[in-house]
Order: structure tokens, then C-alpha cells, then sequence
């Protein structure tokens, strides 16, 4: 279900060319964000959009080599940085998140990985 909406909203913006990132090294942040409690674990809620991304946004999810999936309770402590977000996108996420009626937001990043690189940790 949840791969269907996400493909019927994505379908509203495709683009008249074929998909936005052909054959290209990915990486995709997906953060779910809720204020009603609920058991879904952020492996098992990223992977439907990421096949409902699949020919729109990019070729095949195969391209994805790195992602991010987190889950974010509304109603818990949470911090959200600004860094590496144009400004209109954490502005409308900040309008989202702060909108009480919403229940759930979902915010879904894909971009070109400039350097393959190796990290640890992910505490911070």
C-alpha cells in the first residue's frame, strides 16, 4: 500500500524525460516522520519506496549504494539540522513537521555519491 501512494504521488511530478538519474552511483536519506505510534522498522518502510522510486527518480535501485532510512517520533526529543539542506527544503520540512494535524511526514532525499567513502559510527 504504502508502495502504491508513493508511486501514484511520484507519477504527478515525473518528468517528460525519461528519469531523473540515469546510471549514476546513489545515495537515498529517507526519514519517516510520526506522531502516532507504530511498529514498522526503517528497513522494512524504506525499501517499498525505493521500489516505487524505481524508473521515476532513477533507472533501478540498484544505483542506490548508500542509504539512510531513520524514523522520527514527533512527540519525542529530536533535533533537525539545517546543514546540507537548501533552504526552501528545511523550511517546508520544519512547516510539516510543526503542522499538528499532520500525522505522519515523510521526507525522501536522492542525490549523486561524489566520493565512495567509508565511514563508522553514526551516534551524532
Amino acid at each position: 500500500m504504502l508502495q502504491t501512494s508513493a508511486r501514484q504521488e511520484l507519477q504527478l511530478i515525473e518528468r517528460e524525460s525519461d528519469v531523473l538519474f540515469y546510471e549514476k552511483q546513489l545515495y537515498c536519506n529517507i526519514i519517516y516522520f510520526h506522531r502516532v505510534s507504530n511498529d514498522i522498522d526503517a528497513d522494512n518502510l524504506s525499501k517499498p519506496i525505493l521500489d516505487a522510486l524505481n524508473t521515476i527518480v532513477y533507472n533501478d535501485d540498484v544505483q542506490i549504494l548508500k542509504r539512510t532510512a531513520m524514523k522520527i517520533d514527533l512527540n519525542s526529543n529530536y533535533s533537525l539540522s539545517n546543514e546540507n539542506i537548501p533552504s526552501v527544503w528545511y523550511n517546508k520540512l520544519l512547516q510539516f513537521t510543526n503542522n499538528q494535524s499532520l500525522k505522519h511526514v515523510l521526507f525522501v532525499e536522492v542525490g549523486i555519491i561524489g566520493e565512495l567513502r567509508v565511514t563508522f559510527g553514526g551516534g551524532d
